[in-house]
This record gives C-alpha cells, sequence and structure tokens, in this order.
C-alpha cells in the first residue's frame, strides 16, 4: 500500500516518492526549501478525508429539473409571428394581389424590401419579382430573335405598313 504525504505547497495528497501531480514543478523547489524535518506518511483514508475536508466547503448548486416539452398551443404562442409559417390561405391572397397589374408589382417592391412583419411574405414577394424579371428577359430575347428573323429575310411585320429594312439599314 503506497503511503501518501501532503503537498508542502498545495496541500493535496500525493504519493511519497512522487511529486505532486497538481504542482510537480513547484513541490520540487518548496522541497528544497522546505525544513529538514520529514513529513509523517499518512493514510489513503486520512489524505481522503483532508482532502473532501478541503473541497467539500464549495457550495454546490443542484442540477436544473428537466421540463416537459412544450405542448402545441405553447409552443405557437412562444414562436415569434416574424417566422411563422404563412397559411395556405395568405400565400394565395398575396399572390392573388401580386396579380393586380401595377397595384401588385408596387406591393410585391414594398414586401420584398421588408415592408411586411413576415420572413416568409418578403421571400415570396423576392420570388415573385425574381419571376417577373426572367419573364421580361426571356420577353424581350424572344422578341429579339423575331425581329431578326423577319428583318434577315426582308420580310415585313403584320401589323406594320412600312418595311423593316428601312430600320435595319
Amino acid at each position: 500500500m503506497p503511503d501518501y504525504i501532503l503537498c508542502p505547497v498545495c496541500h493535496n495528497p500525493a504519493l511519497k516518492d512522487e511529486p505532486c501531480g497538481v504542482c510537480a514543478a513547484r513541490a520540487k523547489e518548496a522541497a528544497s526549501a522546505a525544513p529538514a524535518s520529514p513529513v509523517a506518511p499518512i493514510s489513503p483514508e486520512v489524505a481522503a478525508q483532508q482532502y473532501n475536508d478541503l473541497f467539500a466547503s464549495a457550495p454546490v448548486s443542484p442540477a436544473p429539473a428537466p421540463t416537459a416539452a412544450p405542448d402545441a398551443t405553447e409552443y405557437r404562442r412562444l414562436m415569434d409571428a416574424t417566422y411563422a409559417p404563412m397559411g395556405a390561405w395568405n400565400v394565395f391572397g398575396t399572390l392573388l394581389l401580386f396579380c393586380v397589374p401595377l397595384i401588385g408589382f408596387i406591393f410585391a417592391v414594398i414586401f420584398a424590401c421588408g415592408g411586411c412583419r413576415k420572413k416568409q411574405k418578403a421571400s415570396l414577394a423576392r420570388g415573385y419579382l425574381l419571376f417577373v424579371l426572367f419573364g421580361l428577359l426571356l420577353s424581350a430575347l424572344i422578341g429579339a430573335v423575331v425581329f431578326w428573323f423577319f428583318a434577315s429575310n426582308g420580310l415585313e411585320f403584320p401589323m406594320l405598313v412600312f418595311p423593316v429594312r428601312s430600320f435595319v439599314g
């Protein structure tokens, strides 16, 4: 059975023939500066009792009791309205509002710039504006191809009275 002693520096239990595990570097210095009288060896039970006496005085708070998961109504109450999901009728009404020719586009710009509380409505408005932008770009591209086709063949547009070559060159 190994003999334990108290470290003269930090007063933690340590083996008699080995340096302290807590302050190993300082134990060698303390041993050279310690008085010549040897420290009496103590039993492991006494060392453990002294260790408990040193650290048992620190207050320990008990672990918090686990709480139950919130039910659906409390979850909805706790959930912030900003991140609440949009309902199907809310999405339908918003898209119906965006279909109104000029007013819908104005509302889409307002919602996309943050003029509404819900983040999902702002994302829906941004997606709608991207859809409109891609539609306009695709329409312009198709119109340019059709114009180029009629202009390169020397044909006239059915709606125009004058020939297209006068525009091209």
